[in-house]
C-alpha cells in the first residue's frame, strides 16, 4: 500500500456558487482530494458524504490496482 499525503483545505458547508456566504460558519475542513470530488455538490447529512465520499475513495483505489494490472502485462 502506497501512503498519500493529504492537504487540509478549507471547504464551504454550503458552496459558495449556491449561497456566495463566505461566513466563517459556512467554512469546514476537509482533504483536498475530498474537496475536490465534493465541488459544488451539496449533502443533506454527514452520513450521505460519508457514503459518496467513500464509494469515490473505494473507485480510486480500484482504478489504481487495474492500472497497475495493466502496467505489469
Amino acid at each position: 500500500h502506497k501512503l498519500r499525503l493529504l492537504t487540509v483545505a478549507w471547504d464551504h458547508n454550503v458552496p459558495f456558487v449556491s449561497s456566495q456566504n463566505n461566513a466563517t460558519s459556512n467554512f469546514l475542513p476537509a482533504c483536498q482530494v475530498c474537496n475536490g470530488w465534493k465541488s459544488s455538490r451539496i449533502f443533506q447529512t454527514l452520513d450521505e458524504a460519508a457514503v459518496a465520499l467513500t464509494l469515490r475513495w473505494e473507485q480510486e483505489r480500484e482504478e489504481h490496482h487495474a492500472s497497475k494490472k495493466v502496467g505489469l502485462r
